[in-house]
């Protein structure tokens, strides 16, 4: 497989605090880069209304300078996810860097307390896939990078926390200079449409026991009824698939005994309801279904930005998985995906193995953390490293009752809570 991956960088236990080591001015002095001395200046936004007031200015730098990747940082996205999930507990944080007066610069953090320590961390969890920062594509922009997270010492802090950054990206290689300890890695496969005329011709070149293989399955799902496809055009149609697909995945992981929890979680729902309403030229949520004899029996949820489509929920009827449907769904969005003219179809991380049917391509993505305290070390170890893989281990060998249980704990607590207006 061809991947993109990141240098080299420990994975580290209780070890002594770390800031980043970065030579840029210390908190409070202008910070000069590299274009001709030109100044950074650095704000914060900690509510709704600070965010709102920039929404302008963030879809501009958006549009100049968001590669098709860094969809998850697009305004309407990150507002959707405030909106629903900043009353649990969350801080706004939102790094805002100015240079010559104009906004280059949009780091999507917040903060919360963990343990009884403080962690900074990007906003999203568990919406993005993939978290990075929005930066003026110019000379100077890695200055202005590393000036942004130096700047963050004057953001109180125990951990910084920054979940799911891709290893291709400005951020990926500041972090490992700076001394961030990596605590997991994944691979992302993506698929690229690059170069065939036809999706006749993409096919041809993947393997042929794979063309086989999604042929006979799609003939048996046929035998089951008068299958179509639907890809829904209008936000009251995407509603009812989004709540179909909750549904699905709620049904596989409550009989399987498998810990989803945002499948649980109300706002989780909203936020994919709120994608789908029209607010943003660049992004769009795409959600298509299988139909059998007109009933969904498998729904896909996907977002797209900029030519480029992520994989975000995909939800087979679980009634018929012994007919392999959750892969016949994947080949079948893959396969409307091309047809609707999208240039990338992401399949995000994990790397499973369906995935790799389709492509040998993908990309590193990387869980960092910097310690700032005695605190923060020991923060780390219990909830970002060695304590957090042994957990995730835990969960693996737990009774199927006990994960069924703290689903259905995730759901009566967060539907307690009022949908916002």
């Amino acid at each position: 497989m061809a991947i993109a991956r990141a240098a080299a960088s420990g994975r580290g236990g209780a070890a002594a605090p770390r800031r980043p080591r970065l030579g840029i001015a210390p908190p409070g002095e202008p910070a000069s880069g590299a274009d001709g001395g030109a100044e950074f200046r650095f704000e914060v936004v900690r509510d709704l209304a600070g965010l709102d007031g920039v929404k302008e200015a963030w879809d501009r730098l958006a549009e100049r300078s968001a590669a098709p990747e860094q969809g998850f940082q697009a305004f309407a996205w990150v507002r959707s996810w405030a909106v629903h999930y900043a009353d649990d507990g969350h801080e706004l944080a939102i790094v805002l860097g100015y240079r010559r007066g104009e906004l280059a610069l949009i780091w999507p953090l917040g903060a919360r307390k963990r343990l009884g320590g403080r962690v900074l961390e990007f906003l999203g969890e568990p919406l993005c896939q993939y978290h990075d920062v929005l930066i003026e594509r110019r000379a100077g922009a890695d200055a202005l990078l590393a000036a942004a997270l130096r700047h963050l010492e004057e953001t109180p802090y125990d951990v910084l926390a920054l979940r799911r950054v891709r290893a291709d990206s400005k951020l990926a290689t500041l972090l490992i200079e700076a001394g961030a300890t990596v605590d997991r890695r994944e691979v992302a496969p993506f698929v690229d449409f690059a170069g065939a005329g036809n999706f006749e011709e993409f096919e041809r070149t993947l393997p042929s026991k794979a063309r086989a293989s999604r042929r006979r399955r799609m003939r048996r799902i046929r035998e089951l009824g008068e299958i179509a496809f639907e890809t829904c055009d209008s936000p009251a149609r995407a509603d009812e698939l989004i709540e179909t697909a909750m549904v699905f995945k709620r049904e596989w992981a409550l009989k399987d005994g498998r810990y989803a929890p945002a499948a649980f979680d109300p706002r989780f729902e909203r936020c994919f309801r709120d994608a789908a309403r029209p607010g943003e030229p660049n992004a769009s949520l795409r959600v298509f279904a299988m139909l059998c004899d007109g009933r969904p029996i498998g729904v896909e949820i996907s977002y797209a930005y900029k030519e480029r489509l992520f994989a975000h929920v995909l939800a087979p009827d679980p009634a018929y998985a012994k007919y392999g449907l959750g892969n016949a769904l994947a080949d079948a969005a893959i396969q409307a995906a091309f047809a609707q003219g999208y240039r990338t179809y992401d399949l995000l991380a994990p790397a499973d193995p369906y995935k790799a049917a389709w492509t040998k391509d993908g990309v590193e993505v990387l869980d960092f953390t910097l310690t700032a305290s005695r605190r923060g070390a020991l923060l780390h170890w219990l909830a970002f490293g060695p304590g957090r893989r042994l957990a995730r281990a835990a969960a693996k060998r737990a009774p199927p009752a006990l994960a069924r249980f703290l689903m259905r704990r995730t759901q009566r607590r967060a539907g307690a809570r009022p949908a916002p207006l």
